[in-house]
């Protein structure tokens, strides 16, 4: 009967240590944002919606180690770590418990070479973030260790900013939004397995691109900013990709960095006004967008979104309940 007891002891003590109960498909939008100006610093929080309902939901505790508070950009979210980068003052990389908020590590997972906006992670979980002001490459790929193994987009130019990078399959798609010279805004393509300078889609150059959801290797749609929000789809057709504006958001929006294609909808970060910004979640893509606000109050600036792990009790529940009747059965069956 103990060694019954002990084996199932053991099997719950190691589903709960590998996160095999502690996590199910991610239904927690993550994004980050700048809450309050201090002394020239943002002091930045990482904030969370519940994707179904809209409603916020009380984010974990995410600590920063040495009391840093650097404006977040770009985060990510991948088997339970959330990732989180620093633009506009380093090429900073933190990583956290996306469940818990803890810091991993008694420092930066990595500093990149530029600014850290936009970030994902491939199955393998390497890291490719993407930076500004490009000096000698716009994209730095980063290892599970923490070391950054290559630079691609080298071909892009000084200058150029990459503010988002997605991967659909082995194709790192790269939103290039300014700079760099000879026509470089719009999309660019990079194979994950050999990098280098990467192609520029054919119909996409000269077009400002801020943020980047790929739906297939025929359909993307992107988001730009300026005096007010485009979103458009684009489409592969005879070997060019066209645009059309999905929908346009004028008014008070000025601008937006990232868009995420989620579950059949759109989600995109939103600033409203100088102090003031929104998630705009877009339904109906196939016929007349409708587009619903979910406002985030004053003095925030939504920056990147990312979709991660929850908790399920219930899981935990199930779980328990079948090693109880495990345990009976062996029991009985010892008697």
């Amino acid at each position: 009967m103990k060694s019954y007891f002990s084996l199932i002891l053991g099997v719950l003590v190691a589903a709960l240590a590998t996160g095999i109960v502690a996590e199910v498909r991610g239904d927690l939008l993550y994004f980050s944002n700048a809450a309050d100006k201090v002394s020239d610093k943002y002091m930045v929080a990482i904030d969370t919606y519940d994707l179904s309902t809209g409603i916020a939901v009380s984010p974990p505790n995410f600590s920063f180690p040495n009391a840093q508070y650097p404006p977040w950009e770009g985060v990510a979210v991948h088997d339970g770590v959330l990732y989180a980068g620093g633009g506009n003052v380093n090429g900073e990389v933190h990583k956290f418990n996306a469940l818990t908020g803890a810091h991993i590590g008694t420092g930066a997972f990595v500093t990149a070479p530029n600014n850290v906006y936009g970030m994902d992670l491939d199955s393998d979980g390497n890291l490719y973030c993407g930076m500004a002001p490009s000096v000698t490459s716009g994209i730095a790929r980063v290892t599970p260790a923490g070391v950054i193994d290559s630079n691609w987009g080298y071909g892009l130019g000084t200058g150029t900013n990459i503010i988002d990078v997605e991967i659909f399959g082995s194709t790192l798609y790269a939103a290039s939004c300014s700079g760099g010279g000879g026509n470089k805004e719009g999309i660019w393509t990079f194979d994950i397995n050999t990098g280098g300078a990467g192609t520029q889609l054919s119909g996409t150059a000269g077009t400002r691109v801020d943020g980047l959801a790929i739906v297939s290797a025929d359909t993307i749609y992107s988001v730009a900013r300026g005096s007010s929000i485009n979103i458009l789809k684009w489409t592969l057709s005879g070997g060019t990709w066209d645009s059309v504006v999905l929908t346009s958001m004028g008014g008070s929006y000025r601008y937006a960095k990232d868009i995420d294609y989620i579950d059949g909808s759109l989600f995109v970060c939103a600033t409203k006004s100088s102090s003031a910004a929104a998630i705009l979640k877009i339904t109906d893509l196939s016929g007349t967008p409708t587009v619903t606000e979910w406002a985030l109050g004053s003095k925030k600036r939504a920056a990147f979104l990312a979709t991660g792990p929850v908790p399920e009790p219930s899981t935990f529940v199930l779980l328990a309940t079948g090693l109880i009747g495990l345990l009976c059965y062996a029991w009985r069956k010892r008697k």
